[in-house]
């Protein structure tokens, strides 16, 4: 089975702090992606493990 690795830049007070998340399916990933850009996150990047 395979995982797939979502590191994104989250905004801080004045600067951005890396974040990173896990899933199982590549489908999650995608749609957990989109909500993170919409929060203003940045270089949001999904790597397989």
């Amino acid at each position: 089975m395979m995982k797939f690795l979502l590191t994104y830049d989250k905004p801080k007070k004045k600067k951005f702090a890396a974040q990173s998340a896990v899933f199982y399916n590549i489908e999650d990933a995608i749609w957990f992606e989109k909500i993170v850009l919409n929060d203003g996150c940045k270089n949001s990047r999904i790597k397989p493990l």
